[in-house]
């Protein structure tokens, strides 16, 4: 997915507002975010630059409004919600910052549904996985 420069910083800060909307920042969390992030041609200067905004309070309405494109913002919803459960801890919180991101961005709640439909999926998978091969 190729993002333009707006896109990307706006990408990136509701990244950052997610990892932190519970109170609570895990190693896996950061983890997952930092490899989001790289994956998507961000630098770690470009990370750091953005994210004081974020410690500072940038509101999230003021955040996503530059995520234009349909698929980029479905691609941001379910990075968002994947890094909610790598803790294995989708808390009540991160539920409600989902849903008023996706509404911020337009996207109707079936597909929050949906795509958190396909990540419990995935999980049961990796599980069983891990079962069949004795890692777990």
């Amino acid at each position: 997915m190729i993002l333009e420069e707006k896109e990307k910083i706006s990408y990136i800060q509701t990244l950052m507002y997610m990892v932190s909307a519970d109170g609570k920042i895990t190693a896996e969390e950061t983890e997952m975010f930092y490899s989001i992030a790289r994956n998507n041609n961000m630098s770690d200067e470009l990370i750091e630059q953005n994210l004081k905004e974020i410690i500072d309070g940038k509101r999230i309405s003021d955040i996503v409004i530059d995520i234009e494109q349909r698929n980029t913002k479905l691609m941001l919803l379910y990075e968002l919600i994947l890094i909610c459960y790598i803790d294995r801890d989708y808390t009540e919180i991160e539920r409600e910052t989902v849903e008023e991101i996706a509404q911020l961005m337009k996207i109707e709640t079936k597909k929050i549904h949906e795509l958190e439909s396909i990540i419990n999926e995935s999980q049961e998978l990796q599980n069983k996985l891990e079962i069949a091969l004795e890692v777990k």
